[in-house]
């Protein structure tokens, strides 16, 4: 997938006029009409940038060429089915056949490896944007299980993102990308790229959705894919075409803002989404199978990760808005506890059981708590010795993240008592040093690093998250 990103707004030259991942003097380029009429690849057959040029049926003009054109125009055909505008061609846009033509421009070009697709602007009016697209001229020495699979993901990615701009110029790099790769899966419901990107997403769910980590196009933006696919299952294909409309009509505004409008009008709210969200995430690889998750659940390789495992979790963490944070425990049989150290944070917490009592597997319903004063109490004694997996994040899109000391275990090791916090310096939410009662028993520095000594704590280095 591409790790480039246009700056919709911002006209770029073409291939054929130089520049980044231009045609070189020496290249012979020639065009290829496709047979919808829509689109027109452009293509190297002699010179540093040539493409494949393999002719088996016999037309005249390369199959990988005749491909990526007809893969263009299905991509185009199936998102206006969907009920997406179609992108927009140069004349919309008050600009001539910048590509010979009236038609949409392909460029097969020679990434080098650093790229391999790019949708790029041609010019804008009134908030919306025509441009063409940039594809790998011959994926030699790029990832893809094969070159069919490598021509979906791109034409219908980056084709995507020439839908958008017929919306909206002003998309953040999360729902940009994001939106891009759900509609690989649209494209391609068994499409190996948009797994990869789960399974990134499930490997970072401590990270706020809408928080990639800052430079270049961060590989956590097309990650959250998962989330639109998410959205798409439980809604309908159409709630993206929705969520576009609405980015169109309000250029500019917080995507999460425009999400929960969209989420109010199915008649639900942000907590008990997430909440869902968080669950089919943990319900994957060998965790799949006994309640609702993902059609390709258990095509997830690995699936969600913990954050820390082990019979008994003594640990102070940031837990961030819009993020899940999971563990594992090893639980000895009955009453399951899970204690913070700050009282109505925003936290919820929910706790799975492993099927048959094994370490790690399929997992069961939720277990119903009782919550009181900043713990959650899970079970009785009659609480069957196993593994489970604890689910803890804030309810929703939240102003700041809440730090806290958090411990998981049998109660007499997790007591606590009433706490109260205070904005940290870092915005987020502190235990305040002056407050009385803070009783956390497991939080002791001392018996934390007993417990991690004598092997009942296992815990996994602490990942960047979003702030």
């Amino acid at each position: 997938m591409t790790f480039l990103v246009a700056l919709l707004g911002l006209a770029h030259a073409r291939p054929t006029e130089g520049g980044q991942f231009g045609y070189q003097p020496d290249d012979v380029v020639v065009h290829y009409d496709a047979p919808g009429g829509k689109v027109r690849v452009h293509y190297a057959v002699e010179g540093p940038s040539v493409t494949l040029l393999a002719d088996d049926r016999g037309t005249g003009v390369p199959d990988y060429v005749e491909q990526v054109g007809e893969t263009v125009e299905h991509a185009w055909e199936l998102f206006v089915l969907t009920g997406f505008r179609g992108p927009l061609f140069e004349a919309d846009v008050g600009l001539g056949p910048l590509g010979g033509s009236e038609a949409f421009d392909v460029y097969l070009v020679d990434f080098g490896g650093g790229a391999d697709g790019a949708f790029r602007v041609d010019g804008c009016v009134e908030g919306v944007c025509a441009g063409h697209l940039l594809i790998e001229n011959d994926f030699f020495g790029y990832g893809y299980p094969s070159l069919t699979d490598a021509v979906d993901t791109l034409a219908s990615h980056e084709l995507f993102h020439a839908v958008q701009a017929a919306y909206t110029r002003e998309l953040s790099v999360w729902a940009s990308e994001g939106t891009a790769v759900w509609a690989q899966r649209l494209f391609d419901e068994d499409n190996v790229d948009f797994l990869r990107y789960a399974q990134a997403y499930l490997d970072d769910s401590g990270r706020s959705l809408d928080t990639p980590p800052v430079g270049p196009v961060p590989r956590f933006a097309y990650a959250t894919g998962l989330w639109f696919d998410f959205v798409g299952l439980r809604y309908g294909d159409g709630a993206l075409v929705d969520l576009m409309e609405r980015l169109g009509e309000s250029p500019g505004r917080d995507e999460i803002d425009v999400v929960g409008e969209l989420l109010a009008d199915h008649g639900e709210a942000w907590p008990e989404v997430w909440r869902d969200f968080g669950v089919w995430n943990l319900a994957t690889a060998a965790r799949a199978g006994e309640i609702q998750s993902y059609p390709y659940a258990d095509a997830l390789r690995e699936g969600v990760p913990a954050f820390a495992e082990g019979g008994l979790i003594a640990e102070t963490r940031r837990f961030f808005p819009l993020a899940t944070t999971y563990y594992r425990v090893d639980h000895r049989g009955g009453p399951l506890r899970v204690a913070t150290a700050i009282c109505e944070a925003g936290l919820e917490v929910q706790a799975f059981p492993v099927q048959q009592g094994a370490a790690d597997g399929a997992i069961h319903t939720a277990l119903d708590p009782h919550l009181e004063e900043g713990a959650w109490t899970f079970g009785d004694e009659s609480l069957s010795e196993g593994g489970y997996w604890v689910r803890v994040g804030l309810l929703g899109p939240a102003e700041q993240s809440v730090r806290t000391e958090i411990c998981l275990g049998q109660p007499r090791w997790c007591a606590i008592e009433p706490e109260c916090a205070v904005p940290g310096p870092d915005g987020g939410a502190d235990v305040e040093s002056g407050c009385t009662g803070c009783a956390t028993v497991a939080s002791s520095p001392s018996l934390a690093w007993l417990l991690i000594a004598l092997g009942w704590l296992r815990r996994r280095p602490l990942r960047s998250s979003g702030t």
